[in-house]
């Protein structure tokens, strides 16, 4: 009988349900099950919703769900899958999750085999990760505690000509979207969609804003806020000019503030659009506010998204240049997460030597990103990204803590960190 990879998880969820929930060690199995069986996110969201509506039956599910009979199943599409994807770790995990004992287990998972079992060689084991290299224990003691932690910050410095050259990229492009969401506003119609266009457009000018600030040098985060603010202003300007446009069915082009007053005075009074099908046209002062808050989601967006992206940016003073792309690695953490970040605050980076190298996508993982001028080689930064994955109606969604940010490390400490990441 084939082997169904849906009933399997669907089947483990609801005892999970039905036996206590999901807490942070089922949730980390789950993430695991679901990557080993393979299933689309769409068929583990309706696994989900059809596990939690089962484990409303209480008993009588766990009672029609044999634990034994799910590790046995488990294991039998694991072997008929061509190998062992499902290893020892894993298969270690869930028999734990599901209460079979270990003796019970070796059987369980002997007569799995003996199902599954089919002619032809069997697929060979993937390799274990290659251990990385000794370091000398005095190396490691240069990343003990040495002093307070310095981490970078930007150096708030510009030139008038960065700024101007800043405004040349990015007003051209806030006309642009300007128009091309006014005259979206015009065209579809409906007051929900229309206003997601200026949270999408002012995310759009933000990131191009902080993006020109490398090209300008301009390292004042106030800087590139500003011409984000003025690049939304200018977004929302001209979204009138096309919605008065089009309004007009060709009539007015209002390109000046003095050729939209009376059109505009003349909507406020009567209104242009109106929430729902039958409703009521919006004039007045709502109609007012209305046009203040699409003015605010804009710029609110575009501040927000050109502070951000900017925050990411390293440059190097001394030699006059951005510093290049940090060196990522991955890597297994051996303590919890509270534990690991009090260690780090403290300034002892010896625990991130040893750590075994993982896969980006394992759901239990440490970013470490390493950054150095490669011109001077003497501004070098290190940072650490804690990072989970939870299922969420079946989907898998990452969480991610920042426990350091660009902290500043001397040469020594660099190298020693270079030769284990």
């Amino acid at each position: 009988m084939a082997i169904d990879a849906r009933q399997i998880y669907l089947e483990t969820l609801t005892y999970v349900y039905a036996t206590g929930g999901v807490d942070d060690a089922r949730n980390q199995l789950l993430v695991r099950l679901l990557r080993a069986l393979a299933l689309e996110p769409e068929t583990a969201r309706k696994a989900a919703v059809e596990a939690r509506q089962a484990a409303a039956d209480g008993p009588a599910v766990t009672e029609s769900f044999s634990p034994s009979g799910i590790y046995v199943r488990l294991c039998e599409l694991s072997f008929r899958a061509g190998g062992e994807p499902l290893r020892e770790p894993l298969l270690e995990t869930v028999r734990t999750l599901l209460g079979v004992g270990e003796s019970d287990a070796n059987g369980l998972l002997a007569a799995a085999r003996e199902a599954a079992r089919r002619p032809g060689r069997p697929a060979a084991p993937a390799p274990e990760p290659e251990p990385p290299p000794a370091l000398d224990p005095d190396a490691i003691e240069i990343l003990a505690p040495s002093g307070p932690l310095d981490f970078y910050r930007p150096s708030g410095r510009f030139e008038l000509s960065g700024v101007l050259t800043m405004l040349m990229g990015v007003v051209p492009v806030s006309i642009f979207l300007g128009l091309l969401y006014g005259a979206l506003n015009h065209w579809i119609g409906v007051v929900q969609i229309n206003a997601l266009m200026p949270l999408f457009a002012g995310w759009a000018i933000g990131w191009i804003a902080a993006r020109s600030a490398r090209g300008a040098r301009v390292r004042s985060r106030l800087a590139v806020s500003a011409v984000a603010l003025a690049g939304g202003a200018v977004a929302d300007y001209f979204s009138f000019v096309a919605w008065l446009y089009l309004l007009s069915r060709g009539k007015l082009l209002a390109l000046l503030p003095g050729d939209m007053t009376l059109p505009l005075e003349w909507i406020v009074e009567k209104g242009a659009w109106s929430i729902g099908s039958h409703g009521e046209p919006v004039r007045g002062t709502w109609l007012i506010l209305a046009w203040i808050a699409e003015l605010v989601l804009v710029c609110g967006s575009a501040l927000t998204a050109a502070y951000a992206t900017a925050g990411k940016n390293v440059y190097c003073e001394p030699c006059g240049r951005w510093v290049e792309e940090p060196k990522s690695v991955f890597v297994q953490p051996q303590a919890p997460c509270e534990e690991m970040c009090a260690t780090l605050a403290a300034g002892d980076l010896r625990g991130l030597v040893g750590l075994q190298h993982t896969d980006p996508k394992s759901e239990l993982n440490v970013r470490i990103e390493l950054a150095q001028c490669s011109r001077c080689k003497k501004s070098q930064f290190l940072s650490a990204v804690w990072r989970t994955i939870y299922v969420v109606n079946g989907t898998e969604a990452w969480q991610e803590s920042v426990m350091l940010d660009k902290l500043c490390l001397s040469v020594d400490a660099f190298t020693v960190l270079s030769k284990r990441v």
